[in-house]
């Protein structure tokens, strides 16, 4: 069995140069997924690894359960109202 395929998150707020640096990650073996703004980043950062966990039986290690609590933590924290 060999290693799974490394995936990546490219956050780039040009549309056009993030379809140019996805297609070229994936060109060279990567998973590659666009995310425009911070939260989509964080979305993705959290949903890629929950997918992780639970579809690819990556472990569970303590890093990645933090980088999920963390990304969600900066969801909420960007979609929450902004006080003044």
């Amino acid at each position: 069995m060999g290693l799974p395929t490394p995936k990546l998150l490219v956050v780039e707020d040009d549309p056009k140069t993030a379809r140019s640096l996805v297609a070229g990650l994936q060109a060279q073996g990567f998973s590659a997924y666009p995310a425009q703004r911070g939260d989509d980043a964080l979305d993705g950062a959290a949903l890629m690894a929950i997918a992780g966990i639970f579809f690819f039986k990556e472990p569970a290690s303590a890093l990645r359960l933090l980088g999920i609590v963390l990304a969600l933590a900066g969801l909420s924290l960007l979609r929450s109202p902004a006080t003044s």
